[in-house]
């Protein structure tokens, strides 16, 4: 959690999409308490989720445009352990499912961002 409370910080993240599977079977307050309990201390910024449009990963990227394309947001960072990168672009960061979040990818997300 260290690592996403430092990225979440350092870019003065303002509003955070679910698009994992977790939308589909836990409300917002839910997602917000799992993760307030693992030390989550922006978990308040979880705000909404991305519609759900079908069950396989290729889905989740039309989930993430669709979410976008009806709220325009200022700014769009995407993290999933998916390979979306070819169908959402500059905008994604892939994170390694067996590693997480790690301290070296967040300062490289932080370096291309600011």
């Amino acid at each position: 959690m260290a690592s996403l409370n430092t990225l979440c910080n350092e870019l003065a993240i303002e509003k955070i999409v679910i698009s994992s599977t977790w939308k589909k079977n836990r409300p917002i307050k839910e997602i917000q308490r799992l993760l307030s309990d693992e030390g989550f201390l922006f978990a308040d910024k979880v705000g909404d989720v991305t519609p759900v449009l079908g069950v396989q990963y290729e889905a989740r990227a039309a989930e993430i445009k669709e979410w976008i394309s009806k709220n325009t947001p200022r700014a769009v960072l995407v993290l999933d352990d998916f390979d979306l990168a070819a169908l959402l672009g500059k905008d994604f960061f892939r994170v390694n499912p067996a590693e997480g979040l790690t301290r070296e990818l967040v300062t490289s997300i932080i370096s291309k961002i600011k």
